[in-house]
């Protein structure tokens, strides 16, 4: 038996589905009352799931989660607090950076950009440092729990 959800195309046409509850807005969050035609075709990065995770975004990220702002001004202002934090001198952490960042690194795709290999040394760099769980580093940094789990393991892996 097939549970039938609704997709809400500029909240005038709806197609029922056999597949779990979401809603996606095609229309970006300043247009959804626009005069945007039926036709129109929106980069992926503009379409909203309902319920999903605002804060998890790259923007959000950028601004605050610990990768960005955090380290930078450690790594500039406080070798003590940065070596505290990743238990690594700065200089020690930018050469593996330099010597794995081309394995670790990922194509930009039309759908998603990829998270950069500084943020992926600094997550797996802190959990071993202190033994965060998943969670804990995934509102540290942003990033959702499955994919910091992926992230650990293949920059353990290299």
């Amino acid at each position: 038996m097939f549970l039938s959800r609704n997709i809400c195309f500029f909240s005038a046409i709806k197609i029922s589905i056999p597949f779990d509850s979401f809603c996606v807005r095609l229309a970006p969050k300043g247009l959804q009352n626009s005069s945007l035609s039926e036709h129109t075709l929106l980069h992926p990065s503009d379409i909203t799931m309902a319920g999903a995770t605002e804060w998890l975004s790259d923007k959000r990220r950028e601004s605050y989660g610990h990768y960005s702002p955090l380290l930078n001004e450690l790594k500039t202002e406080d070798e003590k607090a940065f070596y505290n934090y990743t238990r690594l001198p700065r200089g020690l952490y930018d050469e593996m950076l330099r010597r794995v960042e081309g394995r670790i690194e990922k194509k930009h795709t039309w759908y998603r950009k990829s998270l950069p290999p500084g943020l992926k040394l600094s997550i797996t760099v802190r959990h071993l440092a202190c033994g965060d769980n998943y969670p804990s580093l995934s509102y540290n940094f942003r990033v959702a729990p499955n994919t910091i789990s992926l992230i650990i393991n293949e920059v353990c892996d290299i």
